[in-house]
């Protein structure tokens, strides 16, 4: 997954309208147009970073001849005192899009930090991890963005992109089957039809995957059973098992034989801005 451009552009320009409004009140009056000054911003503590393509556009949108070097690459973990870009442009520029720039490695690299910990904790259970749409909205694309760069997977970007049934669907509809029955002669017939319910069992209605809701605490026999269960045949399609709900870091160590999905968590590592 990579971040064009066009898809980063009006983030940071709505994070600079909120941080600047007319102008900034401080550095506009400190410094003439044309002085320029160097800073680098490092790590004070290890994190996978994420956000750079942010940072730059941050400090590029002010200052479109500012110069950057990239020390370190998206995704990579980092230790205390090393450097993550180095800068140089107009100093104006550089003070106002301090905060801004920080801010957006400072939360992604959280996600993504925080995401490669339970990807390798579910790691020898060949497990694969994905997230949720319980994100803060208008940013999804990001902390989905931050979620791969983490080593995770995503899963729905938004209703547009999979057939998901809750079960407030499947109380207006009358059943699970009605309801996948009525989306399989509706629905476009490349996407894949999800059904959320409280037992596996209760998914067999000719859903592509079933996605139970419940609260992993131990692995036993069960989970196994589960994943068994799950790959039954319903009907001629192949039913993949997913589990959902609030998971701990003991529930991947105990249960990652069961398939987690995990959302992300905000996790700020410090930052430091060094001029």
């Amino acid at each position: 997954m990579k971040l064009n451009r066009f898809i980063i552009r009006p983030f940071v320009e709505q994070a600079l309208r909120e941080e600047l409004g007319p102008g900034d009140t401080t550095g506009g009056f400190l410094f003439d147009p044309d002085d320029t000054a160097s800073g680098v911003i490092y790590a004070k503590k290890p994190f996978v970073v994420c956000g750079l393509p942010l940072a730059e556009e941050t400090i590029r949108t002010l200052d479109p001849e500012a110069e950057l070097i990239h020390e370190v690459q998206e995704g990579q973990t980092v230790e205390p005192g090393q450097v993550l870009l180095r800068i140089r442009a107009r100093a104006w520029a550089l003070v106002a899009a301090e905060r801004c720039a920080l801010d957006w490695i400072q939360y992604l690299s959280g996600i993504a930090t925080r995401t490669r910990h339970f990807v390798k904790l579910v790691e020898p259970y060949g497990t694969r991890l994905t997230d949720t749409r319980k994100g803060v909205p208008g940013i999804r694309v990001l902390q989905k963005y931050a979620v791969r760069v983490g080593g995770a997977n995503n899963h729905l970007f938004g209703l547009h992109n999979c057939v998901l049934v809750k079960d407030n669907h499947i109380k207006i509809a009358g059943s699970i089957t009605k309801a996948v029955q009525i989306l399989r002669e509706q629905a476009q017939h490349t996407f894949k039809i999800e059904v959320e319910c409280e037992t596996l069992g209760a998914g067999r209605g000719g859903a592509e995957r079933r996605r139970r809701h419940h609260h992993v605490r131990q692995h036993d026999a069960r989970h196994d059973a589960g994943r068994r269960e799950a790959g039954e045949q319903t009907g001629r399609h192949r039913s993949v098992g997913r589990s959902a709900g609030r998971h701990h870091r003991s529930d991947c160590a105990d249960g990652g034989r069961c398939h987690l999905r995990r959302r992300n968590y905000p996790y700020r590592p410090r930052d430091g801005l060094q001029s």
